[in-house]
């Protein structure tokens, strides 16, 4: 079995701010620095260890990435499918008025969930892309324990793989805080 831990990169003063992102290049704030040595400090103390660190391509991962492979003097490999979900449109967006507009179909979970803004990557191509790279880390590295750094969107896809009958109520509910770790067995 492959062990893999997944951590939201650090902050940025987007996610500060309440601003999507989406696949905009923005790096870490202070805090999300501090965040990392935080998660640094975390799995010393847990005694969590893993073979290499698996990154998104955008730079607040990577930077969140270099922070731990620095210490624990490990290999990045970026790997552009645990990028996070482009958001088209709503990309520099403030999240309450995409809140505010999904407002209307709140209870239609289904409509929330295939909505894609104009020039947006849809749901199940970033489905494809994260289950194909889960798929590919389960028969490249059996028995290895992985760290991989990568954003709220796709944690939510990892959960929705390593558990295929939540409903979209838990999909939506599972949410992870910057420099946050969840285990997960493939």
């Amino acid at each position: 079995m492959t062990t893999i831990y997944v951590a939201r990169h650090g902050e940025t003063d987007y996610v500060k701010n309440g601003v999507l992102m989406g696949s905009m290049d923005i790096p870490l704030n202070e805090t999300g620095k501090e965040q990392m040595t935080v998660l640094v400090n975390d799995l010393k103390s847990k005694g969590i260890e893993f073979d290499f660190i698996i990154s998104s391509p955008l730079i607040r991962a990577i930077e969140s990435s270099k922070i731990v492979a620095d210490y624990f003097q490990k290999e990045i490999t970026v790997d552009n499918n645990f990028k996070e979900r482009g958001a088209g449109e709503d990309e520099g967006t403030p999240l309450i008025e995409i809140t505010k507009r999904q407002e209307s179909y709140k209870d239609d979970l289904q409509r929330m969930f295939e909505e894609t803004p104009k020039g947006g990557e849809k749901p199940f191509e970033v489905e494809q892309r994260v289950f194909n790279a889960l798929d590919n880390i389960k028969d490249k590295y059996p028995d290895k324990t992985i760290l991989v750094i990568t954003h709220s969107y796709i944690l939510k896809m990892i959960n929705k793989y390593c558990k295929p009958d939540i409903s979209l109520e838990e999909f939506f509910n599972f949410n992870t805080k910057n420099g946050e770790l969840v285990k997960f067995d493939l």
